[in-house]
Formats: C-alpha cells, structure tokens, sequence
C-alpha cells in the first residue's frame, strides 16, 4: 500500500502551502508603516500568518501520522485500489495532476479527526456517483448503505445548475445533511483553500484579466460557506461529533482569512 500511496504526492500542495506562507512572512512588511497604529496592525497581521503557519503544519504532521494508520485497514485499502481504477486517466482541471491525488489527500484530513472509516471510504468515493459511468449503481452494488448516504450527503444535488446556483444550492443542502457529513464537506473545503493559496500566483498567471472577477466569485462562495456551516455547527448535538467540526472548522477559518489576505494583495 506505501508504494500504491507513494505513487500519488497527495501531500505535494499542502507543503507548498507552507512554503507560500514562509515566503510571505517578510514580502508583506518591506514598507515603512506611517503611524503607530499601523505598525500595530501589520505586527499583528505578520503574528496572525505565524499562527496560520504554525497551526497548518502541526495538522499536516497530524494528517501523515493519523492516515498512515488507518490506511492499514483493508476496507481503506480495497478503497484506493478501486478509485484509483475508478478516476484512472482522470486528471485536475487546474493542476493536472492525477485525479486520485484529491480524494486521497482530503482522506488525510478526516483521519486527523476521526478514525471512522466509514467517513474515509465515503469521501475517497464522494465523486465516483458523479464522474463515473454507472457510478451510483456500483456504489450500491458494493458499499454498505450509509456509506453510500454520506456520498449522496456530500455530492451537488443538480449538476444541471449553472455554477452559482449549484453553489448555492449545495450550501443550503448542507442543512439536512448528517454532522458526518459535515466533516466531510469541511475537510474537502479546507483542502481547496490549502490547493488554491499554494498554487495563487500560478492562478494569477493563467487568470490574468478575469482573476479579480474569479477571486470575488471564490470570495463570496467561502464566505457564504463559512457563515452556513458555524450555523450548523452550533446545532450539533453530539458534543464529541461537535468538537471535531469545530476543530476543522478553525483550520477553514484561518485558511480563509489567508486567502483574503492574498487576494488583496494580488489586486
């Protein structure tokens, strides 16, 4: 299985999140603030990224730990066999890379919070319902029934939508899910802040005159995301299931405060 996982860097951009982040720290504060107060403000901001910084790799050394275990089990095990059959010849839009890598590293995420393979094997399968042909009868034929929920929990609900009406609509779905899913649908929103902040002036390049407009769309997107999923965060009863959302949730928030931070910057 290491071979099987070595072939796929599912890791790769997550450490080139650090390396943005490093890079960052003294780019930003080359010029001589004004005032007092602004002095102040940027010292707190450099602070903020350092904490950002810190708090994401302690969670990426977590993440290799934690899924170098559960990845042991052979249900998980059988799993990346079949999507790495399943997404074969699949690659990222943006980054070309093998498609594999994406589910495998968001599974890195939920095995930081929790050792319920269930929740691993419904997200390394969330896109075999929608990407491949026949998907949602194979996941029937060969995954219990509340794996099988979870990938409905988590998939857009009408992919007819134009792309902000899908958006919205799986925000607001994201209501009458189950909390499991809700770790799922975090973990997956954290490694697309982690994907995008590494990878923001090869965004910048390939955008160039439509970044500003494609910045602002992502803007309002996890903004909206973020105010709908603490609403139901504080709904969760279960204090255990509670306490890992929030968990995620505080890696989403700094994530997002980032990103903002270099998306103004790149204006």
């Amino acid at each position: 299985m290491k071979n099987q996982m070595s072939k796929y860097d599912s890791g790769r951009e997550d450490k080139k999140t650090l390396e943005t982040m490093a890079n960052n720290f003294d780019q930003w504060y080359d010029g001589d603030p004004t005032t007092e107060q602004q002095e102040e403000f940027e010292k707190n901001r450099k602070k903020k990224i350092r904490a950002t910084y810190d708090g994401l790799k302690k969670n990426l050394e977590l993440e290799e730990k934690s899924f170098e275990m559960v990845s042991d089990d052979a249900d998980v095990q059988n799993t990346i066999s079949d999507i790495t059959q399943f997404h074969k010849n699949q690659y990222r839009k943006i980054w070309r890379v093998p498609y594999v890598q994406y589910p495998l590293a968001v599974a890195k995420i939920i095995s930081r919070i929790t050792t319920d393979k269930n929740l691993i094997i419904a997200w390394l399968l969330h896109d075999v319902k929608e990407d491949v042909e026949n998907g949602e009868e194979l996941l029937k034929e060969k995954y219990p029934s509340e794996i099988v929920t979870l990938v409905n929990d988590v998939s857009e609900q009408d992919k007819s939508l134009p792309r902000k009406e899908r958006k919205i609509a799986y925000i607001q779905h994201l209501d009458e899910v189950s909390s499991k899913a809700i770790i799922l649908s975090l973990s997956d929103r954290i490694h697309n802040l982690r994907e995008m902040i590494s990878s923001f002036e090869q965004l910048w390049y390939k955008m160039f005159e439509n970044f500003n407009a494609w910045f602002n769309e992502q803007k309002r997107f996890i903004l909206s995301y973020s105010l709908q999923i603490k609403k139901i965060i504080d709904k969760i009863q279960d204090m255990k299931m509670k306490g890992q959302c929030l968990d995620l949730y505080k890696e989403l928030s700094w994530l997002i405060w980032y990103f903002l931070e270099l998306g103004d910057k790149m204006k």
